[in-house]
C-alpha cells in the first residue's frame, strides 16, 4: 500500500511541476505586450534641435545667398504667412478682367511695364465704371475740383433708389470721400444740380457716345504719408452709340467705327463683334487707325484691390 502511494507521487509530482512552469511561461508571454506598451514612447525632439533650427533661420537671413532665394525658402518653412492671400487669390471673384494680374504685378510687386494684361484690366475698369474717367474733372494734386464738374462726376457715380433722381446731401459727402478723400467744398447748387432740402436734383445733360481707353505709360510714386500712389497716362477713342450695329449706315457711323470694321475683316478678328474687337484693339495699337478724342493723366490710389476695387483720384489733366 505504502509502495503504491509512493509510485504515485512519483507521477503526481512531476505532473505539478510541468503545470506550473507552463503557468509562469504563460503568464510571461501574457504581460509581455503591456510592459511594451508601458515602456515605449515616441521620441521627444530634444532641445539642441530647436537651438540648430534658430540658428539656421539666422544664417538664411544673414547669409550670402540671394533675397529672392531667403524669401522662397522662408516661405518653403511657414507656409501658413500666405495661406490667406493665396486663398483669396485663388476664389476670388475678380470684378475686372485681369484684376488678379494687376494686383500681383503692379500692387505686390510694384511694375510700372505696361503688359496686354494691364491695358485690358485699365480698359475693363473704365468701361465698366461709365463715364468716370470722362466727367473726371480736372484738378491738381493739393487743390479742390472745379465745383460744377464736380457735382456732375459725384451725381453720376451715385447709386440712386429706383424712380429716385435726386441725392441726398449725404449720399454726396460719401462719394466725395471715396472718390478724393480730403477736399473742401460748401453744399450749393451748380450748373449741373439744385441743391434745396439737404438734396441734389439734376438739371439735365446727356453723354454722347462712349470710349475705349489705351494705357500708355504708369508711373508710381509715393506721398508725404508712405501711401503708394499711382500716375496714369491714358488715351480715349470716341465712338457713337449706334456704331456697334451692323445695320447702321456708314455715313452714320464715326470715323473710328468704320475703320474697326474694316480692320474686322482680318482673320485674328473673326468670331469678334463689334465692341470685341474695339476691345482687343486696346492692347494692338489702337492709335494705328483710331482717332483719339482725349487724352487723360492721372494720379490715383488703389482702394481694395483685392475687392470691389475702386481708384482715389489726387489729380487729373485733361487734353481734348
Amino acid at each position: 500500500m505504502i509502495e503504491g502511494d509512493f509510485m504515485r507521487n512519483r507521477f503526481i509530482m512531476p505532473i505539478i511541476i510541468l503545470l506550473v512552469v507552463c503557468g509562469i511561461i504563460a503568464g510571461c508571454r501574457h504581460n509581455a505586450p503591456l510592459q511594451n506598451e508601458k515602456t515605449e514612447e515616441k521620441p521627444i525632439k530634444p532641445e539642441t534641435s530647436r537651438v540648430n533650427e534658430k540658428e539656421s533661420e539666422t544664417a538664411i537671413s544673414n547669409g550670402s545667398r540671394s533675397d529672392e532665394d531667403k524669401k522662397q525658402t522662408l516661405i518653403a518653412e511657414r507656409p501658413e504667412n500666405n495661406e490667406n492671400e493665396e486663398a483669396k487669390l485663388t476664389f476670388n471673384s475678380w470684378k475686372y478682367k485681369y484684376q488678379h494680374d494687376f494686383y500681383v504685378h503692379q500692387i505686390t510687386n510694384g511694375e510700372t511695364d505696361i503688359s496686354a494684361f494691364t491695358k485690358i484690366f485699365i480698359n475693363d475698369y473704365f468701361r465698366k465704371n461709365s463715364d468716370e474717367l470722362r466727367s473726371l474733372p480736372t484738378f491738381a494734386r493739393g487743390r479742390s475740383p472745379e465745383w460744377n464738374a464736380l457735382t456732375k462726376f459725384i451725381y453720376e457715380k451715385a447709386n440712386k433708389a429706383p424712380n429716385e433722381m435726386s441725392i441726398t446731401e449725404e449720399q454726396f459727402d460719401e462719394i466725395v470721400k471715396k472718390y478724393f478723400e480730403d477736399i473742401t467744398y460748401t453744399h450749393k447748387s451748380s450748373t449741373y444740380l439744385t441743391y434745396k432740402d439737404g438734396k441734389y436734383s439734376p438739371n439735365g445733360w446727356s453723354n454722347e457716345g462712349s470710349f475705349i481707353y489705351e494705357l500708355t505709360k504708369l508711373e508710381k510714386g509715393k506721398t508725404k504719408e508712405r501711401e503708394e500712389i499711382w500716375k496714369a497716362h491714358i488715351t480715349g477713342y470716341l465712338f457713337y452709340e449706334l456704331d456697334g450695329d451692323p445695320n447702321t449706315r456708314r455715313s452714320e457711323q464715326s470715323k473710328n467705327a468704320q475703320a474697326v470694321w474694316e480692320e474686322m475683316k482680318k482673320k485674328e478678328y473673326y468670331g469678334l463683334d463689334f465692341w470685341g474687337a474695339c476691345d482687343r484693339l486696346v492692347f494692338n495699337n489702337p492709335g494705328s487707325i483710331l482717332d483719339p478724342a482725349c487724352e487723360w493723366i492721372i494720379e490715383f490710389t488703389v482702394n481694395d484691390p483685392m475687392g470691389d476695387l475702386h481708384f482715389t483720384y489726387l489729380s487729373c489733366e485733361k487734353k481734348e
